[in-house]
């Protein structure tokens, strides 16, 4: 009796299968079944198993088996969305990975728009607290619409969040009444001009109410 995978005999007892990192072992049970074990399996080590008895009259006798391997597949990522606005200069995005503190994250990065990101830069601030993640965007304006994900890659699958950003226009031309006229030049020869936010929720939006306009004489 041999066993073959893909019509080839597997003359060893236990090996590799082909060029992957999937192996097998075969042998008799007590009870007089033949078996094979096959472990770690992978994307290549799938295919035709058989069984062989060969008779004494050179007959062989087989018992195949089609063994398909389905790569792994994560869970779908959990889904937010999340409105950012123009006026207040910059979205903060968070990802907390405490639930996944009893197994190994091999690696943890930001996707923005299909661009990974790891560090910070002029446009994107990377910062964590143990085992939460910020991702913050300065300078928001409308092109910042999309999609980010926080991304956990781990043994075999990763594991993320995404979130469906949208970004609410500038209202600050409504919000604030028109500019002053420019001051006189002062010593340092410098104008002044200000505009007074009218909206309820100035302070919210933009930390104050009135804005101040310089430019040099």
């Amino acid at each position: 009796m041999f066993w073959s995978h893909n019509d080839e005999e597997l003359e060893e007892s236990e090996g590799m299968l082909g060029e992957t990192e999937s192996t097998y072992s075969w042998g008799v049970h007590e009870d007089g079944r033949d078996y094979i074990e096959l472990s770690e399996m992978q994307q290549g080590a799938g295919g035709t198993f058989a069984c062989n008895y060969e008779y004494p009259d050179g007959q062989v006798y087989s018992m195949s088996f089609v063994l398909t391997v389905e790569e792994r597949e994560g869970p779908q990522d959990v889904v937010r969305e999340i409105s950012f606005r123009e006026d207040y200069g910059s979205g903060t995005l968070m990802c907390d990975l405490s639930s996944l503190r009893d197994v190994t994250i091999e690696r943890f990065y930001w996707e923005v728009k299909g661009m990974q990101i790891t560090e910070s830069d002029d446009k994107f601030t990377v910062t964590e607290d143990g085992s939460t993640k910020r991702l913050v965007v300065n300078d928001v304006t409308e092109e910042d619409d999309g999609v980010y994900r926080c991304v956990a890659q781990l043994q075999y699958y990763p594991i993320a969040v995404r979130f469906e950003v949208t970004v609410i226009a500038s209202t600050k031309d409504e919000d604030f009444e028109d500019w002053t006229p420019y001051s006189v030049c002062d010593k340092q020869q410098k104008k002044f001009r200000f505009r007074t936010c009218t909206a309820s929720d100035c302070l919210a939006k933009y930390g104050f109410v009135y804005e101040v306009n310089t430019e040099d004489c």
